[in-house]
């Protein structure tokens, strides 16, 4: 086995935006079993094990009960426990609430609760097997087959492998996972497994206030947040957060800590020396649906004949695309002369959902034209082209 060494990744298609401290890294690539190039300005690696260690006290705020009723809980999101990483539990039980809440087919069978299935899901056998093996701590990094060429590696097929966690050809220990590399690993994940777009974004804590984690949860989107669980100054944990609440003037964040099933209440605060539960990056997660063109775009050329004139008609006729969740409510027809760049393309009709036909009337005879046609969902989105010409 090669010598492990930090290889340069060939360039992937990632859009790095770095605004007033924050890292907004929203990533739209292919997946692959290749780490994209990375922001490394703020590096953090979540290292903690499966079990809470003795020194840390994770139970948080108690609330009573007038206290709770001010909370905002998402209670779609379910509880998982560590599973080779919390990395792969966190991202996990966010992807398992957009799984439940509209967005079928992210984890598999029931994302209710930690099934079977679901655990192959976060972190694989094959995982386990090619970079969780062998079982290694600091300080003695123990090279796995991530250190393999590519060619020679199982296909990514879990959020384990996405994430990279245990990978020791990027310095991970068993179950670490480094911060970067969760904006990477959720939408490629969600691309691999599904027909809808993740989008994941990750900032520095001290830069987002409070009322933009209250918005979040208010707007029926979970997050992840990277903290400091024992107050060492170094972040280590990943959890996924389900609540917000304010009490006596103090904000707090409910969040699974993968360590139990129990939804746990600590304040929010940026990175602080001998803080417990200090959050050093958020991330936001969104998942949405990708709008795709009709299929079966078809062009007949006919021909009117009339007393003194002679009508030339394209007729363009398709078909619903049956793997869109969204729905279509009509579609857009654009056309050129053929022989012109596509930059000519223009918007010359719309029709609704139902019609699947258009005439194109009052043509020059023996002119071809291309044409375009795209569906449009209920929120405006509108897909790519469908492409047909003559």
């Amino acid at each position: 086995m090669p010598a492990r060494t930090e290889a340069n990744p060939s360039p992937r298609r990632l859009r790095v935006a770095l605004l007033l401290g924050v890292v907004a890294a929203v990533v739209t690539l292919a997946p692959t079993d290749e780490r994209p190039t990375q922001p490394a300005r703020f590096p953090g690696q979540a290292t903690a094990g499966p079990v809470a260690p003795a020194n840390v006290d994770h139970r948080g705020r108690l609330f009573r009960p007038a206290e709770r009723a001010s909370a905002t809980v998402l209670s779609a999101v379910p509880a998982y426990l560590w599973r080779h990483g919390s990395a792969p539990a966190a991202a996990g039980m966010v992807l398992g609430y957009y799984d439940r809440t509209g967005f079928p087919d992210l984890l598999p069978g029931d994302a209710a609760t930690q099934t079977d299935a679901v655990n192959e899901a976060l972190a694989s056998p094959e995982h386990y097997a090619d970079y969780s093996l062998p079982l290694d701590k600091p300080p003695t990094l123990l090279r796995d087959k991530s250190e393999l060429p590519a060619s020679q590696r199982h296909t990514n097929n879990c959020l384990a492998d996405y994430l990279f966690t245990s990978w020791s050809l990027y310095g991970n220990y068993y179950g670490y996972t480094w911060n970067v590399d969760v904006g990477y690993a959720i939408p490629a994940y969600v691309q691999a497994v599904s027909p809808y777009k993740g989008i994941c974004v990750l900032y520095r804590a001290e830069s987002v206030a409070w009322h933009v984690i209250q918005n979040e949860i208010l707007s029926g989107r979970p997050m992840i947040f990277l903290v400091d669980s024992d107050g060492s100054g170094e972040a280590d944990l990943f959890v996924a957060v389900a609540g917000v609440n304010t009490v006596d003037g103090v904000d707090y964040y409910g969040c699974y800590n993968t360590w139990d099933r129990e939804l746990h209440w600590h304040p929010y605060q940026g990175p602080k020396p001998v803080q417990p539960w200090s959050v050093h990056e958020v991330f936001t997660v969104v998942i949405t649906h990708i709008v795709l063109p009709p299929l079966d775009l078809h062009l007949a050329a006919l021909v009117n004949d009339y007393l003194f004139y002679r009508e030339s008609i394209n007729r363009l006729t398709w078909s619903s695309n049956p793997a869109n969740r969204t729905e279509i409510i009509h579609y857009k027809i654009y056309r050129k002369e053929s022989q012109e760049p596509n930059t000519a393309f223009r918007l010359i009709g719309e029709v609704d959902a139902d019609a699947k036909r258009y005439d194109d009337r009052g043509l020059r005879p023996a002119q071809s034209y291309t044409y375009r046609v795209t569906s449009v969902d209920v929120d405006g989105r509108e897909s790519g082209p469908a492409v047909v010409g003559n």
